[in-house]
């Protein structure tokens, strides 16, 4: 585990206040309006490193990487192809096939992720 800093802790406490994911970028200017100085490079670095340690998790819009705190539920996400928006899943459509496919191919899974992709209410309408 990695040392605790003043940056590390912000970058965890804006992930966990945040009901959305969040880009590196996204992450790098409020920290910056938090009074932080900090380059984006440093930003890469430290995700990479809350990844590996499961503190957060990764998931992709667009070919975007965006960040969430891990928290002790497990959700998925619903992503908007026109405006981005996200909205998060609750309870998990997926559990009882993953217990089909554990079975099916003798596979110890530990984890998924999942994310749906498709259009919103007020976007699916403009077409």
């Amino acid at each position: 585990m990695s040392k605790n800093t003043k940056t590390r802790q912000a970058v965890l406490e804006i992930l966990a206040n945040e009901k959305t994911p969040l880009s590196v970028k996204d992450i790098c200017a409020k920290l910056n309006e938090s009074g932080f100085n900090i380059w984006l490079s440093t930003i890469y670095r430290l995700v990479d490193t809350l990844e590996n340690e499961k503190l957060i998790s990764r998931i992709f819009s667009d070919d975007k990487k965006l960040y969430v705190i891990n928290k002790d539920e497990h959700s998925h996400y619903l992503i908007c192809v026109s405006c981005k928006k996200m909205k998060q899943i609750f309870n998990c459509p997926v559990h009882n096939f993953e217990k089909s496919i554990s079975t099916q191919y003798d596979f110890e899974i530990i984890n998924h992720r999942l994310e749906y992709f498709g259009y919103c209410n007020e976007c699916k309408t403009k077409f």
